[in-house]
């Protein structure tokens, strides 16, 4: 039998064409989609959780929740979600669709604050030098669209005919009038707008310490003839508020000197071009004089969400500095996080001190060798 295997094996590595083609196979974990690796589908510590804890529950603040919810959200059971969005159709639509006492939605148009130009002067660049953030020139060159009635279309209109509000808050007041005494620990933006401005609505929000992360949309590059979401003022801002940025992806866009296929059936992502745009994932930075204000139950939304948000090797290095968590309670955690990878590296669920030593021992099993 091992004969055979190294045959095959073998067979594989000397032929270029196959070992692309089984290199690429998501059975084979080598192609991944750019939401796969922001998000984890996988949530062994979660259910867990859930299971043990029944009242440990993680609160969700969507700002823009336009379309449909994060698959990871709802797939949970102890957790609550809010979700505000402009679009009036949009938000009965939602209603409709998540009925139960952990969906919230309302429908306001989240602008900035009136003191915006006083918080976020510390952290925007002069005009004079905004360009050196920009990578390419001719990135700026959208994909043309001929057609009028195309040229038109978004996202939104695929479901709505665009009624929108006029009643307008900020995250801020949201949070007051809409959700407090509630606390909110995980914060997602994307509003296809001035998502930048409107997150220093958020200013006493992110002071919470019951806040750990977020999540927000960003221009990598300036959009031609439109507006720039600086991921670079995002980052300032976000790092003097105690946040560490921990992952980002982008949505790439072809230009009009080369135009490719859409990603989805409205004008937006191609197939092929450059990162124009895309999300910043930050969390709190846990130093020791966070942790000495978090509770057992707010460790373990935070250990959660980084399960959901793909942190798995944060979520352990946290649990080996909680100073309260006995040595076989951080085993008992860590095995959790760590079974996925058991599984999909040896076939078998070990415990965290033993998928380590089996690591040591065989470390070609995690070489990217067929």
């Amino acid at each position: 039998m091992k004969l055979i295997k190294k045959y095959i094996r073998d067979f594989i590595l000397n032929n270029t064409f196959l070992r692309n083609k089984v290199k690429n196979l998501k059975y084979f974990k080598r192609g991944i989609d750019i939401a796969d690796s922001l998000t984890s589908s996988v949530l062994y510590f979660n259910n867990y959780i859930e299971n043990k804890h029944k009242e440990n529950f993680i609160n969700i603040l969507d700002i823009g929740c336009f379309g449909q919810i994060p698959e990871h959200f709802t797939k949970l059971k102890n957790f609550n979600f809010y979700g505000i969005d402009i679009d009036t159709e949009e938000i009965n639509r939602q209603k409709k669709r998540y009925k139960g006492k952990n969906f919230n939605f309302f429908n306001y148009k989240v602008i900035e604050p009136s003191n915006l130009s006083k918080l976020r002067q510390n952290f925007i660049e002069p005009e004079s030098i905004k360009d050196r953030f920009v990578i390419e020139k001719i990135q700026n060159n959208h994909h043309y669209i001929s057609s009028s009635k195309l040229s038109t279309l978004n996202k939104n209109q695929n479901f709505t005919k665009n009624y929108f509000t006029e009643k307008k808050t900020t995250i801020d007041d949201a949070f007051n009038n809409l959700i407090h005494p509630k606390e909110v620990n995980f914060l997602k933006i994307d509003i296809d707008a001035n998502d930048h401005e409107v997150l220093y609505g958020a200013d006493n929000l992110l002071d919470s310490d019951k806040l750990f992360g977020i999540q927000i949309e960003v221009d990598y590059v300036k959009a031609k003839g439109g507006g720039f979401r600086d991921f670079i003022e995002v980052l300032r801002y976000m790092n003097s508020k105690n946040f560490n940025l921990l992952n980002f992806v982008h949505s790439r866009y072809s230009s009009e000197f080369l135009p490719t296929r859409y990603l989805y059936s409205f004008p937006g992502p191609n197939y092929n071009g450059s990162p124009l745009m895309g999300d910043l994932v930050f969390f709190k930075n846990f130093n020791e004089d966070s942790l000495k204000k978090l509770n057992e139950d707010d460790i373990m939304k935070i250990l959660r969400l980084f399960e959901i948000y793909n942190q798995d090797h944060i979520a352990i290095e946290l649990i080996n500095r909680v100073k309260d968590f006995s040595d076989e309670k951080k085993n008992e955690f860590k095995s959790e996080f760590i079974k996925k990878y058991s599984l999909e590296f040896f076939g078998e669920i070990f415990d965290y001190d033993e998928y380590c030593e089996r690591y040591r021992k065989d470390k070609n099993k995690f070489l990217n060798i067929i």
